[in-house]
């Protein structure tokens, strides 16, 4: 997490990955045990609050778009 651009929020993923929002438009998935981070979505304006619903969907609040945007099957 420490190399991530400007990290903001950080959830645990349900495989045990951490999943996280960069303020630069980038949510990342980080292995914990390696460190590897892998871009999940990029291009995002201002993402600010990621959370994780019932069904395992991630959540991604931007803030510039005022929008809540939805991420299936990652």
């Amino acid at each position: 997490v420490a190399l991530i651009p400007t990290p903001d929020d950080v959830i645990m993923n349900t495989d045990g990955s951490l999943l996280v929002n960069s303020l630069r438009g980038t949510i990342w998935r980080v292995d914990p045990l390696t460190g590897k981070a892998t871009a999940l979505v990029t291009g995002l304006i201002e993402p600010h609050g990621i959370i994780l619903d019932h069904n395992g969907d991630l959540l991604i609040a931007d803030a510039k778009l005022n929008e809540i945007l939805r991420l299936s099957g990652f």
